[in-house]
């Protein structure tokens, strides 16, 4: 049997919308449920080997790149349609790094929405959370590698991680930041309504 061939109605699609750099909050998705899946299985296992809590610190944390990312993207985005004018979006990429990454978005976020109270205290958890992660695994090398490319751990040594308190602050953080990410959908529709508008206006 082939790695692809159709025996059944499994079938994923992916690279099927117009624009590919909105589609970071989908994939986040499902990282983030593939890591929950991992943590609630690992929770009803008498024992369980070190091993197996590896893919979850690595998909937990691709899942907060993946949200920040469409932070980012979706951000910018906006800008353009309130500001009418064009704004690079091209540097981020191939960054992997979650503080870099977390500072842009919340640079942007609180550009954009100056007097959110509520949304600058989850801006600030994303922060915090991003310096956490950072400090255990900082350019999404650990978990995935027993070494980094010079050869040394790709961790500290000995390091532990608490699956219990990751996925509780995980959970709790992408819970948020998927209503951020649902927020600046809702505020470009309206931005984009308006342009039509006006556009619809100017041509008559």
């Amino acid at each position: 049997m082939s790695l692809n061939e159709n025996l059944d109605t499994f079938n994923i699609v992916c690279s099927f919308s117009d624009n590919p750099k909105y589609d970071f909050g989908i994939y986040a998705k499902g990282y983030r449920k593939a890591a929950k899946s991992l943590s609630d299985k690992l929770y009803t296992q008498n024992s369980y080997a070190d091993y197996e809590g590896y893919p979850i610190v690595f998909l937990y944390r691709h899942a907060f790149e993946l949200n920040l990312k469409n932070i980012i993207y979706s951000s910018i985005r906006l800008l353009r349609l309130k500001n009418r004018e064009a704004i690079s979006d091209s540097k981020f990429y191939n960054s992997h790094n979650l503080n870099t990454l977390a500072k842009a978005g919340a640079a942007i976020l609180t550009t954009l929405f100056k007097n959110d109270l509520a949304l600058n205290n989850e801006v600030e958890d994303m922060l915090s959370i991003a310096s956490d992660y950072s400090d255990l695994d900082s350019n999404s090398f650990s978990y995935r590698y027993p070494i980094d490319t010079n050869g040394d751990y790709s961790t500290k040594k000995n390091q532990i991680i608490n699956i219990t308190s990751l996925t509780k602050s995980m959970e709790g953080l992408l819970d948020s930041i998927e209503a951020i990410n649902f927020g600046l959908d809702i505020e470009t529709d309206k931005e984009e309504k308006i342009f039509e508008i006006l556009s619809n206006f100017s041509d008559n």
